[in-house]
């Protein structure tokens, strides 16, 4: 067997994984929607049609036989189940976490059929329900309410052979810049520690990273993979969030024009088929809020961008504005009165690395501005090659991809918010990977200026990587301290109450550490701080301490 033999079938058992896992959730959600609309709730009944489903959808794209078609399958359930255990290993203690989505997907687990009936809370009520909805099922099936993160671990496993492959094509082969750039495409740090909450940001950069490498791979011998790629995609950002909707519409368009100037003519059938899993997505998966909001608000969204508080100086501030903060604002959560402040790429300071998480200014680090610095330069020594580069085959892609994500990020009206615009990561990766072809008469570039490129973006990322790394060991901590509280108060079976820090219609955090009290054999009650005692902890938007009325 040789070389190119082995590397090919390598290629083809982590596509086929990557496809599997990336196709059954967005297949669950179609069967449970369809399940819904006769009111059925069957969430297990659903999971084996989209593992079926899955399999043939493998079978058409890579053409496995039967025996590496089990091999692969066997694969996709053991990543399911490491999945669930990675998912396990913290307790969500994220503000958005807590107050909306946990609860979100407690409620569909409870029995919620979002197709026929409203929640009573506002958000879950105008927020699409897909990603709850599969978070609903493993909270279903395995016992502890923190095994419902397992579908963002699913999607980032499912995401890293799809977008190796894509960088891959870009530059024409396997290398050691291909691999590096590989590990920073999965390096972002929205998506990294969202992995420990139900936020779902780093969804919404999974599932996008999952689209794009699936649009450059339309272009290769892959073409099916691709196509299955992006479509089941585009499908799960559309019911993720809000900016998944405006995230997969940016994607959607960009591969329409990739592929129209690839084959100098309207793609026709890609169109359509783009165009039927929308609809699918937004009528039929996405019946709430999609539809209903509109009819029963007469508002196209239910959501507003006036619940986003922004610093002062940003709230009417332009593209050029946004960009410059998103790229080298200092590392922050400035809001209301205060001002976002700017600094140097190679300018840092404590503050910046001591949580990450969710903060609104400098979002992707406080490293992310050398990182920028440093893509560009690898990016200027693509340029400096011959004119022909940019003709020679997919030569083109990385720079159109990054172009493609560069304007969406900077139409979004948010843009310096970076969890709200977390694909923009990937346009800060591909140009490592340029270019794919080596071109006859074309200059060979400037080394000097790449290899600085290159110095530079891993230093950015050491630097982010260690404000994320003091922010998960905070994450940790703090988990260990109130699970140390907790045991305590179960063994003296002291009485607790929980203070919720807004109103109910808005935040269910209390609800949700209501849920997790009685599991823990703890039996609280919820009420307002004037009946507190000791100071149990706070978290999120709740407070927790001991009931003075039970005393």
């Amino acid at each position: 067997m040789t070389e190119t033999s082995r590397t090919t079938i390598l290629e083809r058992f982590f596509l086929g994984l990557g496809i599997g896992l990336v196709a059954w959730c967005a297949m669950h959600l179609v069967a449970m929607a369809v399940l819904r609309m006769v009111g059925l709730d069957a969430p297990l009944g659903a999971a084996v049609v989209a593992a079926l489903a899955a399999a043939s959808l493998l079978r058409w794209s890579l053409g496995h036989s039967p025996g590496a078609l089990l091999a692969v399958l066997g694969s996709a359930v053991l990543a399911s189940l490491l999945a669930v255990g990675m998912a396990s290993l913290w307790r969500d203690i994220s503000y958005d976490g807590q107050a909306i989505h946990l609860y979100s997907a407690l409620e569909i687990s409870s029995g919620l059929n979002p197709f026929t009936t409203s929640s009573g809370m506002y958000f879950s009520a105008v927020y699409p329900n897909g990603l709850w909805t599969l978070q609903s099922f493993f909270i279903h099936l395995v016992p502890g309410l923190e095994a419902g993160k397992a579908p963002g671990w699913m999607l980032f496993f499912a995401s890293m052979p799809l977008a190796a492959v894509a960088l891959r094509t870009l530059r024409g082969g396997w290398t050691l810049a291909v691999t590096l750039a590989a590990v920073v495409v999965q390096a972002n740090p929205v998506m990294l520690l969202q992995l420990t909450s139900f936020e779902l940001d780093g969804v919404v950069y999974s599932l996008s990273v999952i689209a794009v490498s699936g649009a450059i791979l339309l272009t290769t011998p892959y073409r099916r993979v691709g196509l299955a790629a992006l479509l089941a995609a585009i499908l799960l950002l559309v019911n993720t969030k809000i900016t998944g909707l405006y995230w997969g519409g940016v994607v959607g368009l960009a591969v329409l024009v990739q592929q129209a100037l690839t084959g100098r003519a309207l793609p026709v059938r890609l169109t359509a088929a783009i165009l039927l899993t929308t609809v699918v997505a937004v009528v039929l998966v996405g019946w709430r809020p999609y539809v209903t909001v509109p009819l029963e608000t007469g508002q196209v969204l239910g959501a507003s961008t006036s619940v986003v508080l922004a610093p002062a100086n940003l709230f009417d501030a332009g593209p050029g504005t946004r960009l410059a903060y998103l790229l080298w604002g200092a590392s922050g959560n400035p809001v209301g009165a205060e001002l976002a402040q700017l600094k140097w790429p190679w300018q840092f300071s404590a503050p910046e690395f001591v949580m990450l998480m969710d903060i609104r200014v400098g979002g992707f680090g406080p490293g992310f501005g050398l990182q920028v610095l440093g893509a560009l330069l690898v990016a200027i020594a693509f340029v400096c090659r011959s004119p022909w580069t940019w003709r020679a085959e997919r030569c083109w892609l990385g720079p159109f991809w990054v172009g493609a994500l560069l304007l969406g990020t900077a139409l979004f009206p948010t843009s310096w918010w970076a969890r709200l615009v977390s694909p923009f990561w990937l346009a800060t990766v591909l140009p490592l990977v340029w270019p794919a072809l080596e071109v006859p008469h074309a200059r060979t570039g400037s080394p000097p200026v790449a290899i600085a490129g290159w110095l530079l973006m891993l230093t950015g990322l050491a630097v982010s990587s260690v404000a994320m790394v003091s922010s998960l060991r905070l994450l940790h901590t703090t988990n260990q301290a109130i699970t140390q509280v907790l045991i305590q108060v179960a063994a003296e079976g002291t009485p607790v109450r929980i203070v919720p820090l807004n109103p109910l219609e808005q935040d269910r955090a209390a609800m949700v550490w209501m849920q997790r009290l009685l599991e823990a054999g703890i039996y609280p009650v919820i009420g307002d701080a004037a009946g507190c005692g000791k100071a149990l902890f706070s978290v999120g938007s709740v407070h927790l301490c001991t009931d003075l009325d039970a005393l």
